[in-house]
């Protein structure tokens, strides 16, 4: 079957194209192949196993992988979904709740199963599969706007939440929040029972700080109010951050460059959560410029494509995959620059790792897919 594509799904798709570029682009110019892989047969084993396992190569691979799934997923309905989603969210709660126990423990975070020289992430996927669940919950409640409206969105969001909590994961489970109460607000909630909502939250950060939070945690945020009095090597990562993003200048140091400790290099998790500092110190202000213009871009697409939508699955939908994006770039680029407490959270299509990279063209296909698509709707309310 063809698909029909419209200006607003070509629009996606570029800018899709050139930020996952913009990644792979970035981790290559500031990684080199291993020496002892020019020491082997190419295709020894011993030497495709070492390809594999370079960063850059995997995340090139995941990007292949993850533009066919999304071409299949176009063609798809995304209202089939609907019957779906509850088995869905189901399934990646379980695995959630497995990796409590068994999962593989990498920076201090149990969020990971290990596949062979490959990695899952499942609380990725459970940001859709939540969002998913929470579109069909609310897309013909009619009782959405009262108080007890909102209790069950509430336990559908919170409990994934904590799971991700649990690893611990806190960059993860911080988007949970914004993308339910931008369902609830679409799905027609009022606003003053969000806003009290949201004020109640406020007021119990500090039982969540002392009782919640790990250590480490705890100090994460007094780095970021003091950086310069923390001797920890988290204050260490921001103060190198601000650097190598400030080098840059104007128009960046270039791809490719001849200093050999360049101020990337001082960077832990450059090509991963940090990767916003080498697009800064090699692209500079244009560099960045550009990125954030091609996220703009995006979203505001996705954002049309949410208002011009009547069907209530599709509109809920768009609104909470947008808000879930949206939120990553804002809180990873802001950690980056020092305007937000260091959070492990990827950059949207730029960071390294499968798992996100997945899980974000799995959403940019449903925008998409729903755009295609363009199911009338029979609400019983304007929608």
């Amino acid at each position: 079957m063809k698909v029909q594509l419209t200006t607003e799904n070509r629009i996606l798709i570029f800018t899709m194209l050139c930020l996952v570029a913009i990644g792979i682009v970035s981790m290559w110019s500031i990684m080199s192949l291993p020496a002892s892989v020019y020491e082997q047969p190419l295709l020894s084993t011993a030497s495709i196993v070492k390809l594999l396992s370079f960063q850059p190569i995997k995340q090139t691979i995941f990007a292949i992988g993850g533009f066919l799934l999304f071409i299949l997923l176009l063609r798809m309905n995304y209202y089939k979904l609907k019957d779906y989603s509850f088995i869905f969210y189901l399934i990646i709660l379980g695995l959630l709740v497995v990796l409590v126990g068994w999962g593989r423990i990498s920076r201090g975070t149990r969020a990971w199963f290990s596949l062979g020289p490959f990695a899952l992430q499942p609380s990725e996927f459970m940001k859709i599969a939540t969002t998913l669940m929470l579109a069909r919950w609310m897309m013909h409640q009619t009782n959405i706007s009262s108080i007890t409206g909102m209790i069950v969105p509430f336990i559908i969001a919170t409990v994934p939440m904590g799971l991700v909590m649990l690893q611990p994961d806190l960059g993860s489970a911080l988007v949970f929040l914004p993308m339910l109460f931008v369902m609830l607000f679409v799905a027609g909630a009022r606003v003053k029972y969000l806003a009290i909502t949201a004020v109640l939250i406020a007021l119990s950060l500090p039982v969540a700080y002392f009782g919640m939070l790990k250590d480490y945690q705890r100090m994460r945020l007094q780095v970021f109010i003091n950086p310069d009095k923390s001797p920890t090597a988290d204050a260490y990562q921001l103060i190198s951050s601000k650097i190598a993003v400030g080098t840059g200048g104007v128009l960046g140091r270039g791809l490719v460059t001849t200093d050999e400790y360049t101020p990337t290099v001082f960077v832990p998790e450059r090509h991963n959560d940090f990767i916003f500092t080498i697009i800064g110190e090699k692209g500079g202000f244009l560099g960045t410029t550009a990125v954030l213009l091609l996220y703009f871009a995006l979203f505001i697409t996705a954002l049309f494509i949410a208002t011009t939508t009547r069907e209530p699955f599709g509109r809920l939908i768009v609104s909470g995959l947008v808000t879930l994006m949206a939120v990553q770039v804002f809180i990873n680029i802001a950690m980056t620059i020092g305007l937000a407490p260091i959070t492990g959270i990827t950059l949207p299509l730029i960071s390294y790792g499968g798992s996100s990279l997945l899980a974000t063209f799995i959403a940019l296909a449903l925008i998409n897919n729903i755009r295609i698509k363009q199911i009338p709707s029979f609400a019983v309310r304007d929608f």
